[in-house]
């Protein structure tokens, strides 16, 4: 897979390859703005995570529940991970 996204033009990476070699080359161009940028991306990830399990719900509300939910979700993906090891890892990527 490594090989396969080398081979995608650098342009189309983020679209086309393998995510790793995307964020590989993210992570060496520019170190320094790639994790400035990351907790403000991952909350995004969070909020979008969360606007797909409560659809309609913006605001506040959206944090609120988020956060109430999380540690379920969470528990949840430790527990699948302990009983079916493959398994639980498709639920961190």
């Amino acid at each position: 897979a490594g090989r396969a996204g080398e081979a995608i033009h650098e342009g189309a990476r983020d679209l086309l390859g393998t995510y790793g070699a995307w964020l590989v080359d993210q992570t060496v161009m520019a170190p320094t703005t790639f994790l400035s940028n990351l907790p403000t991306h991952a909350l995004g990830v969070f909020e979008r995570a969360t606007a797909l399990a409560y659809p309609g719900v913006t605001g506040w509300w959206i944090w609120l529940l988020g956060a109430l939910t999380a540690p379920v979700a969470l528990l949840g993906l430790v527990r699948l991970v302990q009983q079916l090891p493959p398994l639980g890892w498709f639920g961190v990527a």
